[in-house]
């Protein structure tokens, strides 16, 4: 496994790279784009925008040229981070077409997103040692932060073995703004009781580890694949021990329980000290709900399997960085974890 790559603090006066992996900004979501790009801007941020990036579809273009611009912009010093508009369904496509030998010789650079994103956030960790940021975008850039979470440009000026903290949030917002009609947005609804919870026996848990994972929907795709092999990483991490984070952004009962009892057959929960799952919108299936598929195929993990953790297709949510050590806990029904940039 490389060497853990922390990227360089991204700071007023830098340049973030705008292009789309996955799907672009259709033409009636252009206007929340503009507004976003204002605020970033307005922070003191520099924005290039890539040609790879508006249009309605699946993709925002062929998949050779959304890898040719995504390494471009890895690739090129005076882009200090990397910030698609969103996930999609597609990028998939791209890792064949990506060089990571030459990404691991590169500078190490931000990359932020999550959702579909986490498709190369996943092997830019195992395959570069690139530390990454999950649980926003470039969409997201103009919200303030919910009470309890950290904001993206605070974390990305951290300096190696400098941390953050959050703590777990008490409401989230039933289901999602409509930018055409809310293109300037920055307040998330705070409208629906919230609560992580341990799977099994209620417990306390106090538990340290590298933060590895992402969206479950996708990540369980990279299953067997020269991409996706986490139980290698979790092995060269064994004396720090992983933290394995997922989310189901939108898979049903049954097959969210054959996803999960995936990752457990792959191993990557062999060398784990503990599971989060986000929360979810995903359906139950008659009587067969999200929980008994948690329960069905992570109830025997000797480890703490905490859910409805804030992180997930249900905004707002906390920022993870891939790849960094954390101290999570859960005392008295309250959730709380700490991330080290080292």
């Amino acid at each position: 496994m490389p060497a853990l790559r922390i990227p360089a603090p991204v700071v007023p006066g830098d340049t973030i790279g705008v292009t789309a992996p996955s799907t672009g900004v259709a033409p009636d979501l252009r206007a929340r784009f503009d507004y976003c790009a204002k605020q970033v801007q307005a922070r003191g941020f520099k924005v290039r925008l890539g040609a790879c990036l508006f249009g309605g579809g699946a993709i925002s273009a062929p998949a050779p040229q959304r890898a040719d611009e995504l390494m471009s912009m890895l690739l090129d010093d005076s882009i200090h981070a990397v910030m698609p508009p969103w996930g999609g369904e597609l990028l998939i496509e791209i890792l064949p077409l990506l060089d990571f030998e030459a990404l691991a010789r590169a500078r190490p650079k931000w990359f932020v997103g999550w959702s579909d994103c986490a498709t190369f956030m996943l092997p830019y960790l195992l395959h570069t040692g690139t530390l990454s940021l999950h649980g926003m975008n470039f969409m997201d850039a103009a919200f303030e932060p919910a009470p309890g979470a950290a904001w993206w440009r605070e974390v990305m000026s951290l300096q190696a073995g400098q941390s953050f903290r959050q703590t777990a949030l008490t409401h989230h917002q039933n289901g999602w703004t409509r930018y055409q009609e809310q293109p300037d947005v920055s307040i998330y609804r705070a409208d629906t009781p919230t609560q992580w919870r341990v799977l099994g026996t209620q417990r306390d848990v106090r538990v340290s580890g590298r933060l590895i994972g992402g969206c479950a929907d996708v990540l369980s795709r990279l299953v067997g694949t020269p991409y996706g092999d986490i139980e290698r990483f979790a092995h060269a991490q064994r004396d720090k021990g992983v933290i394995v984070y997922l989310e189901n952004c939108e898979m049903a009962a049954f097959d969210a329980a054959r996803c999960w009892q995936q990752f457990k057959l792959a191993g990557w929960f062999k060398h784990a000290r503990a599971v989060l799952i986000g929360r979810t919108v995903g359906e139950a299936r008659g009587d067969y709900t999200q929980h008994a598929a948690l329960a069905d195929a992570l109830g025997d993990l000797p480890i703490p399997v905490m859910y409805d953790v804030d992180i997930g297709h249900q905004p707002p949510q906390h920022l993870v960085v891939n790849g960094a050590l954390a101290d999570v806990s859960y005392v008295d029904g309250r959730g709380e974890w700490r991330q080290v940039m080292t």
